[in-house]
């Protein structure tokens, strides 16, 4: 079973209200079900460990045992934050909800655009978004972006960009985005990692 199935549980639940109908000022449950997501998560650690290490199978050195374990850690790393991003739901707050721009009243819209974030363990996908829009001033928002502090981080995680910064405060770019890889098994985009040296100079 891939990550990206739901299981039974709060992301369900989240799904049977991603809709208000105006009569009922329906919230969504921010509690994490840290059992099931831990349930949830085992028998696809299992599998990943099984396949990776069967490539150990053929003679080979202590090199090529602790590579392997690095690929191991970087696929469960992908595997538990892609889980915790599900768990998270869509941020959902009701019908309506004060606007943070001009203090009128945003209504719920959709749950249509998802956010897919690059982050030190690799491309995660937020697929549901609760958005509010505002008749006043015509803004868009998204609670859980700024639940989750995206609202200023852009298409990278924040902890993502700190590394990049600190990578950059050292290295010349190319060599940055080389560690990074290397390290990480995170391929950075050339035009991010030259956005994140040109805020880090302000």
């Amino acid at each position: 079973m891939g990550v990206s199935q739901k299981w039974e549980g709060k992301e369900q639940q989240s799904k049977r209200r991603v809709h208000p109908d105006g009569k009922t000022n329906t919230t969504e449950d921010a509690h994490m079900d840290i059992e099931r997501l831990i349930a949830h998560l085992l028998p696809q650690i299992a599998e990943t460990m099984r396949s990776e290490v069967q490539a150990l199978n053929e003679p080979h050195t202590w090199y090529d045992d602790e590579a392997q374990t690095h690929a191991i850690m970087q696929r469960i790393g992908h595997l538990v934050a892609q889980a915790l991003a599900e768990q998270e739901g869509s941020g959902l707050e009701g019908s309506s909800r004060p606007c943070p721009h001009c203090g009128g009243e945003q209504t719920y819209h959709d749950q249509h655009h998802s956010l897919t974030l690059l982050t030190s363990v690799g491309a995660i996908t937020f697929a549901q978004r609760a958005s509010y829009r505002c008749p006043q001033c015509h803004t868009s928002t998204y609670p859980l972006d700024g639940r989750l502090g995206f609202c200023h981080a852009g298409r990278t995680s924040r902890y993502l960009q700190e590394l990049m910064g600190w990578l950059l405060a050292e290295e010349p770019m190319a060599t940055a985005c080389e560690t990074l890889q290397k390290l990480l098994g995170v391929s950075v985009p050339v035009s991010q990692m030259r956005r994140r040296e040109a805020e880090s100079s302000r």
